[in-house]
């Protein structure tokens, strides 16, 4: 249960601060001096938002860490299902008494 929300805290961390297109641009030699936590938070989050650069993936690979990978694939796998099961008739933007379009 906590691993799933350290991961949501690092999507939502990595994307509000604009720090994804900084990261994206990182040479090799940058993304190989960071601690594997942060490369794994980085990792999930390009899994998640489905384009994962060619530097991060070569560093995944070096470090063994593509489980990461797979963690933010897993996540938005999640996301997709819980969003297409919301009925279609959940306005957007409006408050709502049914539960599941919350």
């Amino acid at each position: 249960m906590i691993r799933p929300l350290i991961l949501s805290v690092a999507l939502l961390a990595l994307t509000a601060c604009g720090g994804l297109d900084k990261a994206r641009q990182m040479p090799q030699e940058e993304i190989a001096a960071m601690s594997d936590e942060d490369v794994c938070g980085y990792l999930s989050t390009f899994a998640y938002k489905g384009r994962l650069p060619e530097a991060w993936q070569n560093e995944a690979t070096r470090r063994g860490l593509n489980r990461c990978i797979d963690e933010g694939i897993k996540k938005r796998a999640v996301d997709t299902k819980i969003d297409r099961d919301k009925p279609i008739l959940c306005p957007q933007g409006q408050s709502t008494q049914d539960s599941r379009c919350w």
